[in-house]
């Protein structure tokens, strides 16, 4: 997960409010998907 976020701000310096939110996206859906394993 912080390789993924790393990589996301180095790729994207110039724009920190968008890899925030690809981040936040990156890891709710992290979290959706590790969820439904459980059921």
């Amino acid at each position: 997960m912080n390789e993924i976020f790393t990589g996301t701000i180095n790729f994207s310096p110039k724009k920190p409010t968008v890899v925030g939110i690809n981040a936040i996206s990156i890891i709710a859906t992290s979290a959706v998907i590790f969820e439904n394993r459980l059921k």
